[in-house]
Protein backbone atom coordinates (compact mmCIF):
# COMPACT_ATOMS: atom_id res chain seq x y z
CA UNK A 1 0.00 0.00 0.00
CA UNK A 2 2.81 2.31 0.96
CA UNK A 3 4.63 1.69 -2.20
CA UNK A 4 1.74 2.41 -4.41
CA UNK A 5 1.26 5.63 -3.00
CA UNK A 6 4.44 6.57 -3.04
CA UNK A 7 4.55 6.10 -6.75
CA UNK A 8 1.36 8.01 -6.97
CA UNK A 9 2.86 10.68 -5.48
CA UNK A 10 5.84 10.33 -7.86
CA UNK A 11 3.73 10.86 -10.16
CA UNK A 12 1.67 13.65 -8.83
CA UNK A 13 5.25 15.25 -8.82
CA UNK A 14 5.92 14.40 -12.22
CA UNK A 15 3.03 15.69 -13.69
CA UNK A 16 3.39 19.34 -11.51
CA UNK A 17 6.74 19.66 -12.81
CA UNK A 18 5.33 19.20 -16.49
CA UNK A 19 2.92 21.40 -16.29
CA UNK A 20 4.96 24.29 -14.28
CA UNK A 21 7.79 23.65 -17.42
CA UNK A 22 5.29 24.17 -19.42
CA UNK A 23 3.73 27.44 -18.13
CA UNK A 24 7.51 29.02 -17.72
CA UNK A 25 7.94 28.37 -21.14
CA UNK A 26 4.37 30.59 -21.95
CA UNK A 27 5.47 33.15 -19.84
CA UNK A 28 7.22 35.43 -21.86
CA UNK A 29 4.39 35.05 -24.27
CA UNK A 30 1.80 36.03 -21.77
CA UNK A 31 4.09 38.93 -20.89
CA UNK A 32 4.17 39.99 -24.38
CA UNK A 33 1.01 40.12 -24.98
CA UNK A 34 -0.05 42.20 -22.30
CA UNK A 35 2.23 44.59 -23.59
CA UNK A 36 1.05 44.24 -26.60
CA UNK A 37 -2.59 44.74 -25.19
CA UNK A 38 -1.00 47.73 -23.06
CA UNK A 39 -2.28 45.79 -19.75
CA UNK A 40 0.85 47.18 -17.98
CA UNK A 41 3.23 49.97 -18.37
CA UNK A 42 6.77 49.37 -17.55
CA UNK A 43 8.63 51.61 -20.09
CA UNK A 44 10.89 54.28 -18.60
CA UNK A 45 9.48 58.11 -18.87
CA UNK A 46 10.13 60.02 -21.40
CA UNK A 47 12.18 63.70 -20.70
CA UNK A 48 11.89 62.98 -17.31
CA UNK A 49 15.13 64.31 -15.39
CA UNK A 50 17.34 61.69 -14.62
CA UNK A 51 16.54 60.79 -11.17
CA UNK A 52 12.81 60.22 -11.63
CA UNK A 53 13.71 58.21 -14.76
CA UNK A 54 16.17 55.49 -12.75
CA UNK A 55 13.68 55.92 -9.39
CA UNK A 56 11.23 54.10 -12.06
CA UNK A 57 13.30 51.66 -13.19
CA UNK A 58 14.52 50.91 -9.31
CA UNK A 59 11.47 50.74 -7.64
CA UNK A 60 9.51 48.31 -10.20
CA UNK A 61 6.90 46.92 -8.53
CA UNK A 62 6.85 50.30 -6.09
CA UNK A 63 5.74 52.39 -8.69
CA UNK A 64 2.66 52.44 -7.81
CA UNK A 65 3.62 54.20 -4.52
CA UNK A 66 5.84 56.71 -6.69
CA UNK A 67 2.39 57.67 -8.71
CA UNK A 68 0.89 58.31 -5.27
CA UNK A 69 3.71 60.70 -4.39
CA UNK A 70 3.86 62.63 -7.69
CA UNK A 71 0.02 63.03 -7.75
CA UNK A 72 -0.16 64.44 -4.73
CA UNK A 73 2.84 66.99 -5.91
CA UNK A 74 0.45 67.68 -8.48
CA UNK A 75 -2.36 68.34 -6.73
CA UNK A 76 -0.63 70.89 -4.53
CA UNK A 77 1.47 72.32 -7.49
CA UNK A 78 -2.10 72.97 -8.84
CA UNK A 79 -3.69 74.70 -5.24
CA UNK A 80 0.19 77.06 -5.74
CA UNK A 81 -1.30 78.21 -9.30
CA UNK A 82 2.11 76.36 -10.42
CA UNK A 83 0.02 74.92 -13.48
CA UNK A 84 2.75 74.05 -15.87
CA UNK A 85 4.75 72.51 -13.28
CA UNK A 86 1.79 70.28 -12.18
CA UNK A 87 1.01 69.66 -16.18
CA UNK A 88 4.67 68.07 -16.64
CA UNK A 89 3.94 65.99 -13.28
CA UNK A 90 0.73 64.65 -14.43
CA UNK A 91 2.01 64.17 -18.22
CA UNK A 92 4.57 61.45 -16.17
CA UNK A 93 1.83 59.87 -13.45
CA UNK A 94 0.06 59.02 -17.41
CA UNK A 95 2.98 57.65 -18.52
CA UNK A 96 3.74 55.56 -15.45
CA UNK A 97 0.14 54.55 -14.96
CA UNK A 98 -1.57 55.13 -18.27
CA UNK A 99 -5.04 53.50 -16.74
CA UNK A 100 -4.99 55.93 -14.20
CA UNK A 101 -8.05 58.02 -15.28
CA UNK A 102 -8.25 60.57 -12.96
CA UNK A 103 -4.94 61.75 -13.98
CA UNK A 104 -6.22 62.08 -17.32
CA UNK A 105 -8.98 64.02 -15.94
CA UNK A 106 -6.49 66.16 -13.92
CA UNK A 107 -4.64 67.09 -16.97
CA UNK A 108 -7.18 68.21 -19.56
CA UNK A 109 -8.79 70.25 -16.34
CA UNK A 110 -5.48 71.98 -15.91
CA UNK A 111 -4.62 72.73 -19.21
CA UNK A 112 -8.42 74.00 -20.58
CA UNK A 113 -9.65 75.78 -17.33
CA UNK A 114 -6.15 76.52 -15.77
CA UNK A 115 -3.45 77.39 -17.81
CA UNK A 116 -5.72 79.19 -20.52
CA UNK A 117 -7.27 81.40 -18.55
CA UNK A 118 -3.63 82.44 -17.19
CA UNK A 119 -3.25 83.74 -20.59
CA UNK A 120 -4.57 86.87 -21.39
CA UNK A 121 -7.87 87.93 -23.12
CA UNK A 122 -5.78 89.75 -25.62
CA UNK A 123 -4.38 86.76 -26.94
CA UNK A 124 -7.59 83.91 -27.83
CA UNK A 125 -5.40 82.01 -30.36
CA UNK A 126 -3.32 81.24 -27.70
CA UNK A 127 -6.31 80.21 -24.82
CA UNK A 128 -8.06 78.39 -27.56
CA UNK A 129 -4.84 75.94 -28.12
CA UNK A 130 -5.02 75.02 -24.57
CA UNK A 131 -8.50 74.46 -24.74
CA UNK A 132 -8.02 72.02 -27.73
CA UNK A 133 -5.59 70.51 -25.68
CA UNK A 134 -7.73 69.49 -22.66
CA UNK A 135 -9.95 67.66 -25.35
CA UNK A 136 -7.66 66.30 -27.41
CA UNK A 137 -6.09 64.94 -24.87
CA UNK A 138 -9.01 62.92 -23.46
CA UNK A 139 -10.52 61.98 -26.45
CA UNK A 140 -7.43 61.05 -28.55
CA UNK A 141 -5.44 59.25 -25.43
CA UNK A 142 -7.57 59.44 -22.06
CA UNK A 143 -10.50 57.46 -23.54
CA UNK A 144 -8.79 55.34 -25.80
CA UNK A 145 -6.31 53.81 -23.03
CA UNK A 146 -9.57 54.10 -20.92
CA UNK A 147 -12.54 53.37 -22.96
CA UNK A 148 -14.87 52.25 -20.08
CA UNK A 149 -14.11 55.44 -17.98
CA UNK A 150 -17.44 56.88 -17.62
CA UNK A 151 -15.54 59.68 -15.56
CA UNK A 152 -13.43 60.73 -18.97
CA UNK A 153 -16.76 61.10 -21.01
CA UNK A 154 -18.82 63.44 -18.94
CA UNK A 155 -15.12 65.56 -18.54
CA UNK A 156 -14.96 65.68 -22.23
CA UNK A 157 -18.62 66.62 -22.40
CA UNK A 158 -18.02 69.09 -20.00
CA UNK A 159 -15.55 70.88 -21.88
CA UNK A 160 -17.21 71.20 -24.82
CA UNK A 161 -20.30 71.88 -23.25
CA UNK A 162 -19.41 74.55 -20.08
CA UNK A 163 -16.13 75.76 -21.14
CA UNK A 164 -16.84 76.64 -25.11
CA UNK A 165 -20.57 76.68 -25.24
CA UNK A 166 -21.01 78.35 -22.23
CA UNK A 167 -20.27 82.65 -21.85
CA UNK A 168 -18.16 82.23 -18.82
CA UNK A 169 -15.28 82.82 -20.64
CA UNK A 170 -13.27 86.03 -22.02
CA UNK A 171 -13.27 84.54 -25.49
CA UNK A 172 -15.80 82.29 -25.69
CA UNK A 173 -17.13 83.66 -28.73
CA UNK A 174 -13.30 82.70 -30.42
CA UNK A 175 -13.71 79.09 -29.44
CA UNK A 176 -17.13 78.84 -31.18
CA UNK A 177 -15.73 80.44 -34.17
CA UNK A 178 -13.06 78.08 -34.53
CA UNK A 179 -14.99 74.92 -33.64
CA UNK A 180 -17.22 76.14 -36.48
CA UNK A 181 -14.89 76.89 -39.22
CA UNK A 182 -13.14 73.22 -38.53
CA UNK A 183 -17.06 71.60 -38.60
CA UNK A 184 -18.49 73.46 -41.62
CA UNK A 185 -16.22 71.46 -43.98
CA UNK A 186 -17.05 68.55 -42.57
CA UNK A 187 -20.46 68.61 -42.57
CA UNK A 188 -21.78 70.74 -44.80
CA UNK A 189 -24.27 70.44 -46.25
CA UNK A 190 -26.00 69.65 -43.30
CA UNK A 191 -28.29 67.75 -44.32
CA UNK A 192 -29.67 63.69 -43.44
CA UNK A 193 -28.93 62.36 -47.17
CA UNK A 194 -25.89 63.76 -46.78
CA UNK A 195 -25.09 62.14 -43.26
CA UNK A 196 -26.41 58.81 -44.56
CA UNK A 197 -23.36 59.43 -47.51
CA UNK A 198 -20.57 59.74 -45.10
CA UNK A 199 -22.01 56.92 -43.37
CA UNK A 200 -21.23 54.75 -46.89
CA UNK A 201 -17.97 56.36 -47.59
CA UNK A 202 -15.25 54.06 -47.84
CA UNK A 203 -13.32 54.31 -44.41
CA UNK A 204 -10.13 54.00 -46.29
CA UNK A 205 -8.04 55.70 -48.94
CA UNK A 206 -7.40 51.96 -50.83
CA UNK A 207 -10.79 51.16 -50.52
CA UNK A 208 -11.64 54.15 -52.73
CA UNK A 209 -9.32 53.86 -54.92
CA UNK A 210 -11.07 50.22 -56.12
CA UNK A 211 -13.08 52.43 -58.11
CA UNK A 212 -10.96 53.10 -61.62
CA UNK A 213 -12.67 57.03 -62.01
CA UNK A 214 -11.39 57.26 -58.60
CA UNK A 215 -7.80 56.01 -59.28
CA UNK A 216 -7.44 58.62 -62.43
CA UNK A 217 -8.77 61.50 -60.41
CA UNK A 218 -6.23 60.78 -57.69
CA UNK A 219 -3.30 60.31 -60.05
CA UNK A 220 -4.71 64.01 -61.41
CA UNK A 221 -4.44 65.26 -57.91
CA UNK A 222 -1.16 63.55 -57.17
CA UNK A 223 0.41 64.59 -60.95
CA UNK A 224 -0.70 68.68 -59.80
CA UNK A 225 0.70 68.55 -56.54
CA UNK A 226 3.01 65.74 -54.98
CA UNK A 227 1.45 66.41 -51.64
CA UNK A 228 -1.50 64.61 -52.56
CA UNK A 229 0.98 61.68 -52.26
CA UNK A 230 0.98 61.55 -48.56
CA UNK A 231 -2.19 59.26 -48.21
CA UNK A 232 -2.70 60.05 -44.08
CA UNK A 233 -3.02 63.75 -45.31
CA UNK A 234 -5.27 63.22 -48.70
CA UNK A 235 -8.27 64.07 -47.13
CA UNK A 236 -7.20 66.91 -44.59
CA UNK A 237 -5.65 68.47 -48.35
CA UNK A 238 -8.55 67.96 -50.07
CA UNK A 239 -10.65 69.22 -48.12
CA UNK A 240 -8.83 71.97 -47.58
CA UNK A 241 -8.40 72.50 -51.64
CA UNK A 242 -12.06 72.98 -51.78
CA UNK A 243 -12.25 75.99 -49.34
CA UNK A 244 -9.65 77.83 -50.31
CA UNK A 245 -8.58 76.90 -54.47
CA UNK A 246 -7.03 79.81 -54.46
CA UNK A 247 -4.20 79.17 -52.04
CA UNK A 248 -3.16 75.94 -54.30
CA UNK A 249 -1.22 75.73 -58.12
CA UNK A 250 -3.91 76.75 -60.42
CA UNK A 251 -3.08 72.87 -61.75
CA UNK A 252 -5.09 71.49 -59.17
CA UNK A 253 -8.03 74.50 -59.24
CA UNK A 254 -7.59 72.98 -63.17
CA UNK A 255 -8.50 69.84 -61.83
CA UNK A 256 -11.00 70.80 -59.87
CA UNK A 257 -12.49 73.00 -62.28
CA UNK A 258 -12.50 69.47 -64.88
CA UNK A 259 -14.40 66.98 -62.45
CA UNK A 260 -17.10 69.86 -61.16
CA UNK A 261 -20.59 68.46 -59.93
CA UNK A 262 -19.30 64.91 -61.31
CA UNK A 263 -20.08 61.85 -59.57
CA UNK A 264 -16.43 61.09 -58.96
CA UNK A 265 -15.75 64.52 -57.04
CA UNK A 266 -18.44 63.91 -55.00
CA UNK A 267 -17.67 60.68 -54.04
CA UNK A 268 -14.14 61.89 -52.71
CA UNK A 269 -15.49 64.70 -50.84
CA UNK A 270 -18.15 62.09 -49.00
CA UNK A 271 -15.02 60.30 -48.12
CA UNK A 272 -12.85 63.24 -47.40
CA UNK A 273 -15.05 64.12 -44.55
CA UNK A 274 -16.33 60.84 -43.93
CA UNK A 275 -12.29 59.86 -42.86
CA UNK A 276 -11.53 63.20 -40.92
CA UNK A 277 -14.74 63.31 -39.03
CA UNK A 278 -13.55 59.48 -37.90
CA UNK A 279 -9.84 59.93 -37.61
CA UNK A 280 -9.25 63.32 -36.52
CA UNK A 281 -12.27 63.72 -34.55
CA UNK A 282 -13.13 60.31 -33.34
CA UNK A 283 -16.79 60.29 -34.41
CA UNK A 284 -19.22 57.29 -34.91
CA UNK A 285 -21.00 58.23 -38.00
CA UNK A 286 -23.89 55.83 -37.12
CA UNK A 287 -23.99 57.39 -33.76
CA UNK A 288 -23.85 60.83 -35.14
CA UNK A 289 -27.07 59.67 -37.39
CA UNK A 290 -28.94 58.11 -34.22
CA UNK A 291 -28.28 61.27 -32.48
CA UNK A 292 -30.13 63.52 -35.27
CA UNK A 293 -32.70 61.24 -35.45
CA UNK A 294 -33.59 61.43 -31.68
CA UNK A 295 -32.43 65.05 -30.64
CA UNK A 296 -32.44 67.25 -34.23
CA UNK A 297 -34.67 69.72 -35.01
CA UNK A 298 -37.85 70.08 -36.73
CA UNK A 299 -39.80 72.94 -38.75
CA UNK A 300 -41.97 74.70 -36.88
CA UNK A 301 -44.97 73.42 -40.24
CA UNK A 302 -43.65 69.42 -39.51
CA UNK A 303 -43.06 68.44 -35.99
CA UNK A 304 -42.28 64.57 -37.04
CA UNK A 305 -39.94 65.34 -39.46
CA UNK A 306 -36.56 66.13 -37.72
CA UNK A 307 -33.41 67.74 -39.28
CA UNK A 308 -29.38 67.08 -38.68
CA UNK A 309 -28.22 68.61 -34.99
CA UNK A 310 -26.15 71.48 -36.17
CA UNK A 311 -22.46 69.80 -35.49
CA UNK A 312 -20.62 73.22 -35.12
CA UNK A 313 -22.16 74.34 -32.08
CA UNK A 314 -19.79 72.70 -28.99
CA UNK A 315 -23.18 71.50 -27.19
CA UNK A 316 -23.87 68.92 -29.36
CA UNK A 317 -20.64 67.82 -29.34
CA UNK A 318 -21.08 67.09 -25.78
CA UNK A 319 -24.07 65.31 -26.71
CA UNK A 320 -22.13 63.59 -28.85
CA UNK A 321 -19.56 62.43 -26.03
CA UNK A 322 -22.13 62.30 -23.04
CA UNK A 323 -23.91 59.91 -25.25
CA UNK A 324 -20.98 57.46 -26.58
CA UNK A 325 -20.24 57.28 -22.80
CA UNK A 326 -22.95 56.10 -21.79
CA UNK A 327 -23.22 53.74 -24.44
CA UNK A 328 -19.47 52.41 -24.15
CA UNK A 329 -19.21 52.60 -20.27
CA UNK A 330 -22.65 53.47 -18.90
CA UNK A 331 -24.84 50.34 -17.03
CA UNK A 332 -28.43 49.62 -18.04
CA UNK A 333 -29.74 51.72 -15.03
CA UNK A 334 -28.63 55.22 -16.15
CA UNK A 335 -28.45 57.21 -12.84
CA UNK A 336 -27.53 54.76 -10.34
CA UNK A 337 -24.25 56.26 -9.60
CA UNK A 338 -22.75 60.16 -9.73
CA UNK A 339 -20.43 60.17 -13.27
CA UNK A 340 -23.22 58.19 -14.62
CA UNK A 341 -25.76 60.75 -13.64
CA UNK A 342 -23.90 63.49 -14.52
CA UNK A 343 -23.11 62.31 -18.18
CA UNK A 344 -26.87 61.87 -18.58
CA UNK A 345 -27.80 65.04 -17.04
CA UNK A 346 -25.19 66.77 -19.77
CA UNK A 347 -27.16 65.67 -22.64
CA UNK A 348 -30.32 67.28 -20.92
CA UNK A 349 -28.52 70.48 -20.41
CA UNK A 350 -27.35 70.98 -23.67
CA UNK A 351 -30.38 70.38 -25.61
CA UNK A 352 -31.91 73.09 -23.49
CA UNK A 353 -28.81 75.50 -24.10
CA UNK A 354 -29.18 74.64 -28.09
CA UNK A 355 -33.03 75.60 -27.39
CA UNK A 356 -31.89 78.71 -25.66
CA UNK A 357 -28.63 80.55 -27.46
CA UNK A 358 -28.04 77.74 -30.08
CA UNK A 359 -28.53 79.16 -32.99
CA UNK A 360 -25.32 80.69 -34.50
CA UNK A 361 -25.84 83.45 -36.74
CA UNK A 362 -22.52 84.61 -38.50
CA UNK A 363 -21.65 88.46 -40.57
CA UNK A 364 -19.06 89.26 -42.41
CA UNK A 365 -17.66 92.10 -42.75
CA UNK A 366 -14.82 94.27 -44.21
CA UNK A 367 -12.59 95.81 -41.65
CA UNK A 368 -9.64 98.07 -43.29
CA UNK A 369 -6.00 97.44 -41.73
CA UNK A 370 -3.29 99.84 -41.29
CA UNK A 371 -0.38 98.79 -43.12
CA UNK A 372 3.36 99.43 -41.94
CA UNK A 373 5.62 101.85 -43.56
CA UNK A 374 8.35 100.28 -42.31
CA UNK A 375 7.52 97.02 -43.43
CA UNK A 376 6.59 98.29 -47.09
CA UNK A 377 2.78 97.24 -46.86
CA UNK A 378 -0.50 99.74 -47.76
CA UNK A 379 -3.57 99.86 -45.95
CA UNK A 380 -5.80 97.01 -47.19
CA UNK A 381 -9.11 96.16 -46.59
CA UNK A 382 -9.91 92.22 -44.80
CA UNK A 383 -13.23 90.68 -44.88
CA UNK A 384 -13.80 89.60 -40.81
CA UNK A 385 -16.70 87.70 -38.99
CA UNK A 386 -18.50 88.28 -35.94
CA UNK A 387 -20.65 85.95 -34.28
CA UNK A 388 -24.31 86.43 -32.72
CA UNK A 389 -26.11 84.02 -30.42
CA UNK A 390 -29.78 83.45 -30.82
CA UNK A 391 -32.66 81.13 -29.46
CA UNK A 392 -33.20 78.35 -32.04
CA UNK A 393 -36.69 77.87 -31.96
CA UNK A 394 -36.75 74.54 -34.24
CA UNK A 395 -34.89 72.52 -30.84
CA UNK A 396 -38.17 73.15 -29.02
CA UNK A 397 -39.38 69.83 -29.51
CA UNK A 398 -35.95 67.88 -28.88
CA UNK A 399 -35.94 69.56 -25.53
CA UNK A 400 -39.78 68.98 -24.63
CA UNK A 401 -39.61 65.43 -25.82
CA UNK A 402 -36.40 65.66 -23.18
CA UNK A 403 -38.45 66.35 -20.43
CA UNK A 404 -40.90 64.09 -20.84
CA UNK A 405 -38.40 61.33 -21.07
CA UNK A 406 -36.80 62.64 -17.88
CA UNK A 407 -40.14 62.81 -16.24
CA UNK A 408 -40.89 59.69 -17.02
CA UNK A 409 -37.62 58.25 -15.99
CA UNK A 410 -37.20 59.72 -12.82
CA UNK A 411 -40.50 58.90 -11.79
CA UNK A 412 -40.05 54.45 -12.25
CA UNK A 413 -37.13 55.35 -10.12
CA UNK A 414 -37.92 57.96 -7.88
CA UNK A 415 -41.90 56.78 -7.32
CA UNK A 416 -43.75 60.36 -7.04
CA UNK A 417 -40.92 62.58 -6.07
CA UNK A 418 -40.50 64.65 -9.62
CA UNK A 419 -42.36 67.69 -9.03
CA UNK A 420 -39.62 70.04 -9.29
CA UNK A 421 -38.77 68.39 -12.52
CA UNK A 422 -42.78 69.37 -13.63
CA UNK A 423 -42.74 72.59 -12.65
CA UNK A 424 -39.62 72.92 -14.55
CA UNK A 425 -41.13 72.15 -17.64
CA UNK A 426 -43.98 73.55 -17.21
CA UNK A 427 -42.00 76.79 -16.64
CA UNK A 428 -40.37 75.97 -20.17
CA UNK A 429 -43.20 75.40 -21.74
CA UNK A 430 -44.57 79.31 -20.56
CA UNK A 431 -41.59 80.40 -22.13
CA UNK A 432 -42.13 78.62 -25.18
CA UNK A 433 -45.37 79.92 -25.85
CA UNK A 434 -44.31 83.73 -25.37
CA UNK A 435 -41.36 83.15 -27.50
CA UNK A 436 -43.17 81.63 -30.29
CA UNK A 437 -45.98 84.29 -30.18
CA UNK A 438 -43.79 87.09 -30.08
CA UNK A 439 -41.97 85.60 -32.83
CA UNK A 440 -44.67 85.35 -35.13
CA UNK A 441 -45.58 81.80 -35.08
CA UNK A 442 -48.89 81.47 -33.94
CA UNK A 443 -49.78 78.24 -35.19
CA UNK A 444 -46.54 76.83 -32.71
CA UNK A 445 -47.29 79.14 -29.99
CA UNK A 446 -51.25 77.37 -30.11
CA UNK A 447 -49.95 73.77 -30.10
CA UNK A 448 -47.72 74.48 -26.99
CA UNK A 449 -49.94 76.25 -24.80
CA UNK A 450 -52.44 73.35 -25.67
CA UNK A 451 -49.87 70.73 -24.27
CA UNK A 452 -49.34 73.35 -21.44
CA UNK A 453 -53.12 73.58 -20.34
CA UNK A 454 -53.48 69.39 -20.94
CA UNK A 455 -50.52 68.88 -18.64
CA UNK A 456 -50.72 71.31 -15.98
CA UNK A 457 -54.33 72.71 -15.93
CA UNK A 458 -54.26 75.66 -13.47
CA UNK A 459 -56.14 78.83 -13.29
CA UNK A 460 -53.33 81.16 -14.39
CA UNK A 461 -53.62 79.51 -18.00
CA UNK A 462 -57.54 79.05 -18.17
CA UNK A 463 -57.66 81.95 -20.60
CA UNK A 464 -57.13 82.48 -24.44
CA UNK A 465 -53.45 82.20 -25.91
CA UNK A 466 -53.33 86.09 -26.70
CA UNK A 467 -54.48 86.99 -22.94
CA UNK A 468 -52.04 84.54 -21.68
CA UNK A 469 -48.71 86.06 -23.92
CA UNK A 470 -50.48 89.57 -22.58
CA UNK A 471 -50.68 88.50 -19.17
CA UNK A 472 -46.93 87.13 -18.93
CA UNK A 473 -45.73 90.20 -19.88
CA UNK A 474 -48.15 93.43 -18.49
CA UNK A 475 -49.11 91.53 -15.14
CA UNK A 476 -46.22 91.43 -12.88
CA UNK A 477 -46.03 91.58 -8.98
CA UNK A 478 -46.57 95.47 -7.69
CA UNK A 479 -47.84 96.54 -11.24
CA UNK A 480 -45.62 97.40 -14.28
CA UNK A 481 -44.18 100.44 -14.71
CA UNK A 482 -44.28 102.72 -17.56
CA UNK A 483 -40.07 102.25 -17.68
CA UNK A 484 -40.48 98.59 -18.09
CA UNK A 485 -43.16 98.56 -20.52
CA UNK A 486 -41.06 100.74 -22.64
CA UNK A 487 -37.91 98.67 -21.85
CA UNK A 488 -39.77 95.70 -23.06
CA UNK A 489 -41.64 96.73 -25.99
CA UNK A 490 -38.10 98.47 -27.31
CA UNK A 491 -36.40 95.40 -26.63
CA UNK A 492 -38.44 93.60 -29.09
CA UNK A 493 -38.27 95.97 -31.75
CA UNK A 494 -34.57 96.07 -31.01
CA UNK A 495 -33.78 92.53 -32.28
CA UNK A 496 -36.66 93.16 -34.95
CA UNK A 497 -33.79 95.43 -36.19
CA UNK A 498 -31.62 93.16 -35.72
CA UNK A 499 -33.32 90.11 -37.71
CA UNK A 500 -34.17 91.98 -40.54
CA UNK A 501 -30.26 93.54 -40.74
CA UNK A 502 -29.41 89.96 -40.80
CA UNK A 503 -32.01 89.25 -43.26
CA UNK A 504 -34.31 86.95 -41.50
CA UNK A 505 -37.04 89.31 -42.40
CA UNK A 506 -40.16 86.76 -40.95
CA UNK A 507 -38.66 86.45 -37.71
CA UNK A 508 -38.08 90.66 -37.68
CA UNK A 509 -41.93 91.17 -38.85
CA UNK A 510 -43.43 88.92 -36.00
CA UNK A 511 -41.63 90.72 -33.47
CA UNK A 512 -42.86 93.90 -35.00
CA UNK A 513 -46.22 92.65 -34.86
CA UNK A 514 -46.07 91.68 -31.05
CA UNK A 515 -44.68 94.77 -30.03
CA UNK A 516 -47.35 96.84 -31.60
CA UNK A 517 -49.73 94.51 -29.89
CA UNK A 518 -48.05 94.62 -26.94
CA UNK A 519 -48.03 98.22 -27.28
CA UNK A 520 -51.80 98.45 -27.80
CA UNK A 521 -53.14 96.18 -24.88
CA UNK A 522 -50.71 98.25 -22.21
CA UNK A 523 -52.61 101.33 -23.67
CA UNK A 524 -56.05 99.54 -23.35
CA UNK A 525 -55.09 98.62 -19.75
CA UNK A 526 -54.10 102.60 -18.65
CA UNK A 527 -56.20 104.63 -20.56
CA UNK A 528 -60.03 105.50 -19.57
CA UNK A 529 -62.92 107.21 -21.40
CA UNK A 530 -61.79 110.89 -20.20
CA UNK A 531 -57.66 110.53 -20.18
CA UNK A 532 -54.45 108.75 -20.90
CA UNK A 533 -53.39 108.30 -16.85
CA UNK A 534 -49.85 107.20 -17.82
CA UNK A 535 -48.84 109.35 -21.19
CA UNK A 536 -46.94 106.37 -22.95
CA UNK A 537 -44.87 107.47 -25.95
CA UNK A 538 -46.79 106.97 -29.52
CA UNK A 539 -45.41 103.88 -31.21
CA UNK A 540 -43.65 105.28 -33.74
CA UNK A 541 -41.14 107.39 -31.14
CA UNK A 542 -40.32 104.09 -29.10
CA UNK A 543 -39.68 102.26 -32.58
CA UNK A 544 -37.10 105.24 -33.49
CA UNK A 545 -35.72 104.93 -29.97
CA UNK A 546 -35.30 101.30 -30.43
CA UNK A 547 -33.03 102.20 -33.79
CA UNK A 548 -31.03 104.19 -31.61
CA UNK A 549 -30.33 101.81 -29.03
CA UNK A 550 -29.37 99.65 -31.75
CA UNK A 551 -27.07 101.86 -33.60
CA UNK A 552 -25.32 103.10 -30.70
CA UNK A 553 -24.61 99.34 -29.50
CA UNK A 554 -20.69 99.03 -29.51
CA UNK A 555 -21.16 95.59 -30.02
CA UNK A 556 -22.65 95.72 -33.75
CA UNK A 557 -20.77 95.96 -36.29
CA UNK A 558 -20.89 99.43 -38.74
CA UNK A 559 -21.09 97.57 -41.24
CA UNK A 560 -24.42 95.92 -39.88
CA UNK A 561 -25.58 99.49 -38.76
CA UNK A 562 -25.26 100.92 -42.28
CA UNK A 563 -26.99 97.79 -43.99
CA UNK A 564 -29.83 97.68 -41.74
CA UNK A 565 -30.46 101.51 -42.77
CA UNK A 566 -29.96 100.91 -46.15
CA UNK A 567 -32.62 97.91 -46.36
CA UNK A 568 -34.88 100.07 -44.41
CA UNK A 569 -34.10 103.19 -46.89
CA UNK A 570 -34.93 101.01 -49.83
CA UNK A 571 -37.08 98.34 -48.83
CA UNK A 572 -39.33 100.00 -46.34
CA UNK A 573 -39.67 103.34 -47.65
CA UNK A 574 -42.55 103.81 -45.20
CA UNK A 575 -41.16 102.80 -42.06
CA UNK A 576 -37.90 105.26 -43.56
CA UNK A 577 -39.80 108.14 -43.50
CA UNK A 578 -41.45 107.52 -39.99
CA UNK A 579 -38.28 107.18 -38.54
CA UNK A 580 -37.11 110.58 -40.26
CA UNK A 581 -39.71 112.49 -39.21
CA UNK A 582 -39.54 111.31 -35.42
CA UNK A 583 -35.55 111.90 -35.65
CA UNK A 584 -36.32 115.40 -36.84
CA UNK A 585 -39.09 115.97 -34.33
CA UNK A 586 -36.76 114.77 -31.72
CA UNK A 587 -33.99 116.79 -32.67
CA UNK A 588 -36.27 119.59 -32.69
CA UNK A 589 -37.66 118.89 -29.27
CA UNK A 590 -33.93 118.77 -28.02
CA UNK A 591 -33.22 122.27 -29.57
CA UNK A 592 -35.92 123.59 -27.39
CA UNK A 593 -34.84 121.76 -24.12
CA UNK A 594 -31.58 123.40 -24.43
CA UNK A 595 -32.79 126.69 -25.16
CA UNK A 596 -35.11 126.80 -22.49
CA UNK A 597 -31.98 125.99 -19.95
CA UNK A 598 -30.03 128.54 -21.38
CA UNK A 599 -32.95 130.99 -20.56
CA UNK A 600 -32.90 130.11 -16.90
Amino acid sequence: MRSRDTIIILLLLIFSGALLFTASMQLDDITKARKDLRLVSNDPLENAPPSLAFTTVAMGAFRGLLVDILWMRAENLKQEGKFFDAKQLAEWITDLQPRFAAVWDFQAWNMAYNISVAIPASQPEERWRWVRNGYELLRDKGIVLNPKSIMLYHSLAWIFEHKMGGVTDDVHKYYKMQLLMAMRPLISPNTNEHFDHLAAAPKTLEELLKDKEMVKFYQRLKDADPEFAKKEVVAKNFLQLTVTPQKYPQKLQDVLDDYSYSDTIKKFMYFAQSYELRNTWKFDIDLMIWLNKKYGPTTTKDKSKRNPLNWEHPDTHAIYWAQRGLNVAGTKGVGHYVDESNTDRIIFQCLQDLYKNGKIIMYTMPVVKKGDPKLGTKDHTVMMQTMFLRPDLSMFDSVNDAWLEKIDKYSKIRGSNVRPLKTGHRKMLEAATLMFYQSGHIKQASRVFAEMRKLYPRDDNKMSLREFCKNRILNVPGGLSITRVTTRIMSVLREAYFRFAVYEDEEAIGREKYANVLYNDYKAMTVDEKTDRVGLPEFSRLRYFALLDFLNDPAIPDEMKQSLFNRIKIERPKLYKSLNAQREKFEKEMKEKQKNQKAK
